[in-house]
C-alpha cells in the first residue's frame, strides 16, 4: 500500500514514488521503512526538502500544512484527535484528518479539486 500523502501531490509523483520504491533492494527493511525512503526520495526530487521539518511538525503538534500541486491550494493534515481543533482554528485554509486520506485515493485530480473546493465551503469530512 502506497502513503496516501501521494494522492495529493499529483500522478507524476505517484509514478516516481513507483518507480523509486521498486529500485530499493531489499535489505531487510520493512516496507513501511522502503515507503519513507522511496517518499524522501520523491520529496527531494520535487524540491520539497522539507518533509523532515514536516513529519516533525506533524509528531510535535498532531498537524502540517502542506502545498499540493493537485488542487493548487495548501492544506492542513491533522491527526485525527487534532481534526476539530485545527479545522475550528483556520478559516481560510482546509483541513484534512488523516483518516479522510484513505477515501481520497480513487478520486481522479478534477474530483479532488471539487471535493477541496466543497471542504473549503463546509468545513466538513470526506466519508464514504
Amino acid at each position: 500500500m502506497k502513503p496516501l500523502v501521494l494522492n495529493m501531490l499529483g500522478k507524476a509523483a505517484e509514478e516516481m514514488y513507483d518507480k523509486l520504491y521498486e529500485t530499493l533492494k531489499d535489505d531487510g527493511s520493512t516496507s513501511v521503512e522502503k515507503q519513507r525512503t522511496a517518499l524522501d526520495k520523491v520529496f527531494a526530487v520535487l524540491r520539497l526538502s522539507e518533509m523532515d521539518a514536516w513529519r516533525e511538525d506533524f509528531k510535535t503538534n498532531g498537524y502540517v500544512k502542506i502545498y499540493s500541486p493537485v488542487i493548487d491550494d495548501f492544506f492542513f493534515l491533522a491527526h485525527d484527535k487534532k481534526f476539530d481543533e485545527v479545522n475550528k482554528g483556520v478559516t481560510s485554509v482546509v483541513t484534512y484528518s488523516t483518516s479522510e486520506l484513505k477515501n481520497l485515493k480513487d478520486l481522479s485530480q478534477d474530483q479532488l479539486k471539487w471535493l477541496h473546493e466543497g471542504k473549503r465551503a463546509t468545513k466538513g469530512l470526506v466519508i464514504r
